[in-house]
């Protein structure tokens, strides 16, 4: 338990001083874990250039999120 509380506080303090952190944010309707930050103009999602198999198993991966069910 020790570990979650202390790395969910970590996010959250880094939440709170607008700096980077690790987050689910909702990406074209999909939610994925990246880096992240909040600015003055809103949400700030890292972006990075990907190796091309690799941005195409995330395409991949968004295409099966998609195709769950949602209850």
């Amino acid at each position: 338990m020790a570990p979650a509380v202390s790395s969910g506080a970590m996010q959250l303090i880094l939440t709170l001083r607008g700096q980077w952190h690790c987050g689910s944010v909702c990406l074209g309707g999909i939610w994925f874990g990246v880096r992240n930050r909040y600015t003055p103009y809103g949400l700030e999602a890292e972006t990075l250039d990907l190796p091309d198999g690799l941005f195409a198993k995330l395409q991949e991966t968004e295409a099966i999120l998609r195709d769950i069910p949602v209850r």
